[in-house]
């Protein structure tokens, strides 16, 4: 059964911050860079068919380039385009500028200001869980007991600029993990849906710093025009 990445998890999970724009400039999402590793590791889950061996488990850093999951068979997405539109997605919920949209050719556009993004880590961790009795654990998961474990670890940075001034005007960075247990009758698929849900969570976070952050540079903005407007000519 394959899965992908599905944003918003929740339509009903995005920050609302305003109902109407708060800052007037315009944005333009760069594709992120992706700064992962490269390492998928599946040698180890062979493990639980031993004897005496109460699990496998098997490491992901690109669970998207990945063919084994505890329940599902294979990942679709794409970390630089999707995280991007991501971001886009809750920038727009968020209410806080004007225009937002994403460049797929990372160009800025006629944009004010660029949202650049950094993915360092999409880390899959699961386990299956033999119980010490190999390939008669099927049993066992029949009867309720669980199948297996799936952690799913998200890092990623944003920073927004100006590309007038080439200056940062914004920062963060989110490092989130979510961790479930699952079973033939729970969680079944759901090894990777944790991405999706980190990355509303972290966006929803990290909103409520831009909005402050939009305001004071709304401020200052508004300041620097009305200095140049009031500027006497020289004689």
């Amino acid at each position: 059964m394959p899965a992908e990445f599905t944003y918003p998890p929740d339509s009903e999970g995005l920050i609302r911050i305003s109902e109407k724009p708060r800052a007037r400039p315009s944005v333009a999402v760069l594709p992120f860079k992706d700064a992962r590793g490269k390492r998928n590791s599946m040698k180890t889950f062979w493990i639980c068919f031993l004897p005496l061996a109460p699990y496998g488990f098997f490491v992901h850093e690109r669970p998207d380039t990945a063919r084994l999951f505890n329940t599902v068979s294979e990942f679709s997405f794409d970390a630089s385009h999707d995280m991007a539109k991501a971001v886009v997605t809750s920038l727009r919920e968020s209410g806080l500028f004007e225009g937002v949209y994403f460049s797929s050719k990372g160009e800025q556009g006629g944009a004010d200001l660029v949202m650049y993004g950094e993915v360092s880590r999409t880390l899959y961790r699961g386990r299956t869980y033999t119980y010490c009795v190999s390939i008669a654990a099927t049993a066992l998961w029949l009867l309720g007991l669980p199948v297996g474990d799936s952690t799913d670890t998200l890092d990623f940075s944003l920073v927004l600029k100006d590309p007038g001034t080439g200056k940062d005007i914004w920062q963060c960075r989110s490092r989130m993990s979510k961790r479930i247990t699952q079973g033939f009758y729970y969680k079944w698929g759901d090894d990777v849906e944790g991405y999706a849900e980190l990355m509303a969570e972290a966006m929803n976070e990290a909103l409520e710093g831009l909005d402050r952050t939009m305001a004071a540079y709304h401020v200052h903005s508004n300041k620097a025009r009305e200095s140049v407007g009031t500027e006497e000519p020289a004689p």
